[in-house]
């Protein structure tokens, strides 16, 4: 009898480049949240700090760590990390930003409800959770 394959709902990408201690800080702080639906994907653009040691330290199933072979600059690693990502869909999240980890699960639950979305934002340190934009296919 084969296993089955957990497939992430919600793949949370964060490309990353000589931020070792913020990257770090960031990811356990997702990680607080318990739920089994998202993965963490970092992709690390050949960081000359500590940021695969340390990335390494953290033991989650739910971390993906991956480098690059080369350095291919931040536009395009940012890019190069949405097809790392194996979730239903992503969220891009920059090394730089934070994630309060409580609307992790509102946002799966809105994306849940809306499964014709394929692009949305949300407006940052606002505590409106109605005030998503969605864009649906053929937008």
């Amino acid at each position: 009898m084969r296993g089955t394959i957990n497939i992430p709902f919600l793949s949370i990408c964060i490309p990353t480049y000589n931020r070792g201690e913020h990257v770090s800080l960031l990811v356990k702080s997702i990680l607080e949240n318990d739920s089994k639906e998202f993965e963490i994907v970092v992709l690390d653009n050949c960081s000359t700090d500590n940021t695969k040691e340390l990335l390494e330290q953290i033991k989650d199933s739910r971390l993906i760590f991956k480098q690059n072979k080369e350095n291919i600059g931040g536009k395009l690693n940012s890019a190069q990390i949405l097809t790392k990502a194996s979730g239903e869909y992503a969220l891009l999240c920059l090394d730089r930003d934070s994630i309060n980890v409580k609307y992790i699960n509102v946002l799966i639950h809105k994306l849940k409800k809306n499964k014709d979305v394929v692009f949305g934002y949300c407006l940052l340190e606002t505590e409106n959770l109605n005030s998503d934009k969605l864009f649906n296919k053929g937008f």
